[in-house]
């Protein structure tokens, strides 16, 4: 949380939105453990 609050802090709104989506598609890839959104995206 330290990281995405310093990125928020410091990051122009669309680097830190990008990265937010991207970390979130590994994470919600690891606890479904599915990697078909890959796909669909």
């Amino acid at each position: 949380m330290e990281i995405l609050t310093f990125l928020l802090n410091n990051s122009d709104s669309i680097f830190t939105g990008i990265l937010i989506c991207f970390i979130y598609d590994k994470i919600k890839i690891t606890l479904t453990g599915n990697k078909s959104d890959l796909d669909k995206n």
